[in-house]
């Protein structure tokens, strides 16, 4: 999914969660109809957190499967290099190449290879790029998945705690927080679920 569309769609609910919370209520919501009981806002709070719990949970077992992949595939190359004739003529190159930062394995790369063996340049031109997927995930759970999970248990523990509350004020204002929460809950799946299905699928 590119860019922009990405970016589209976040202005989209964006947009949506801003006309909720400004329409009159008379437009979104029937006069004089209760459309809650006391305990609807506990359980759609409690079922968004569970729910949520179980998503991340199925993308942390993905993320961690396919890290573990990319491991062994990297394995697989500093085997095959070992079990080769051309370590003998570069014999740190495993260590040397293993413990640098991607930036510097670039670099490594450009430099070592100007007119250097095809068949090693080969097997660290593919170490690189499996290095490079490795440092997506790690990005990925850093940066997004971190904070959509922080945004997640925050906001729906808070709305645990004051679904009575929010009962108490009056249904219109029930009706309109529980419909920025669906609209901000479809925005954390679309965050969670694009990233992750293109880290697995490359």
């Amino acid at each position: 999914m590119s860019k922009n569309l990405k970016n589209i769609i976040i202005v989209t609910l964006l947009f949506i969660i801003v006309m909720i919370i400004f329409l009159p209520s008379k437009f979104i919501y029937p006069k004089n109809v209760n459309l809650f009981s006391d305990v609807t806002s506990f359980y759609f709070f409690s079922a968004l957190l569970q729910a949520n719990a179980a998503f991340f949970s199925i993308i942390i077992v993905a993320l961690i499967s396919k890290n573990q992949s990319l491991q062994s595939s990297i394995n697989a190359i500093k085997t095959s290099l070992k079990d080769s004739k051309i370590i003998i003529a570069y014999p740190t190159w495993i260590i040397d190449f293993d413990k640098k930062k991607l930036k510097d394995k670039r670099k490594f790369l450009d430099e070592s290879f100007k007119g250097g063996d095809k068949e090693l340049k080969t097997h660290s031109e593919y170490w690189y790029e499996i290095s490079k997927e490795k440092e997506k995930i790690k990005y990925f759970i850093k940066k997004q998945f971190s904070a959509l999970l922080f945004i997640s248990v925050v906001l729906f523990a808070v709305g645990i705690c004051l679904s009575h509350k929010i009962h108490a004020i009056g249904g219109y204002v029930e009706y309109k927080v529980l419909s920025v929460c669906i609209i901000i809950e479809i925005g954390i799946l679309f965050l969670g679920c694009v990233p992750i299905l293109k880290v697995i699928d490359e």
